[in-house]
């Protein structure tokens, strides 16, 4: 009676044990599609794998370029007309302010001396950055004149004078760090959780997609329109991979940099910046008295 009794809990446990098994099979095979094919990749929102036979296809429907010689460059190679603008436009335009402050009469050179020579600052330091070249002797005259008033935006431009970077650094440093590597870091399992992630995610068709084909499209819309700091919190939502992460430190000292000439020239336009403080004298210590002779009493002779 009690082997009877003992034998449904037996199966019921090689059941379970037995879906287990096909469930965990379930799983590692979903994975392998996700991962490893073309239709996997679309339903994770990334690109399929390239085949060797598309750029042999592009190669015979591409019309071959006009042989023009003298060609401009722009042509050529693809240029970044929304940063290097904005950052040319806003160079020329303090170039237009310290110009007007020269051609004001001598009546007014005491007034707008100081503004002239923290613009002048500014100005030399504006094209420093622009081109991407190191601060270096202006960095210790920026220390001098804004170091009390705007510790911070000094602060920004001694970190990017230690690593220069331009728009265009950051421009073509999205396209050689990012989409390969947001698409490709991390192992299988890191793969095969996100892809189910991305599958079982009820989200409303209104709302903008996560996948990261769809993220590094949007950072690249942004980066067009010269707003790093867009693409910055865009590429936020991006997995983590190493060089994700180099590329917002090399952003964000980018825009940080931006942003502290911005100030300063604010700073400069208002008047005269504040100086940094001047060091404390040491004091000098107090000396120390000197004893009084002791004088013994004369001996008498009896």
């Amino acid at each position: 009676m009690s082997e009877i009794d003992q034998s449904p809990p037996a199966r019921g446990r090689g059941l379970i044990a037995a879906l287990f098994g096909m469930f965990v099979l379930g799983v590692l095979a979903m994975g392998w599609l996700l991962t490893s094919t073309d239709m996997g990749r679309g339903m994770m929102g990334q690109d399929p794998a390239p085949t060797t036979a598309r750029p042999q296809a592009l190669a015979q429907t591409q019309p071959a370029a006009p042989n023009t010689p003298n060609a401009p460059p722009s042509a050529v190679t693809p240029a970044i007309p929304q940063m290097q603008g904005d950052i040319t436009f806003r160079l020329a335009t303090l170039e237009g302010r310290v110009a007007s402050l020269e051609a004001r009469p001598m009546g007014g050179a005491t007034v707008s001396a100081p503004k002239a020579e923290a613009l002048f600052l500014v100005l030399a330091s504006a094209r420093k950055f622009e081109r991407g070249q190191p601060l270096g002797t202006l960095e210790r005259e920026l220390t001098a004149r804004f170091g009390l008033s705007q510790a911070n935006a000094v602060s920004a431009l001694s970190r990017w004078t230690r690593q220069p970077v331009t728009a265009a650094h950051v421009r073509r440093d999205f396209e050689m760090m990012v989409p390969a590597s947001a698409a490709g870091e991390g192992g299988w399992w890191d793969r095969l959780t996100n892809g189910i992630g991305a599958l079982m995610t009820v989200r409303d068709q209104s709302s903008p997609s996560t996948a990261p084909a769809h993220l590094v499209t949007q950072a690249r819309s942004l980066l067009d329109v010269d707003d790093v700091t867009g693409a910055i919190a865009i590429a936020r939502q991006l997995p983590q991979s190493d060089g994700v992460k180099g590329w917002i430190a090399q952003a964000l000292r980018y825009t940080q940099a931006r942003q502290a000439l911005d100030q300063l020239e604010e700073q400069a336009l208002s008047g005269e910046p504040a100086a940094a403080a001047a060091p404390r004298p040491v004091p000098l210590p107090a000396p120390t008295p000197t004893p009084a002779p002791v004088t013994e009493p004369a001996l008498t002779m009896d």
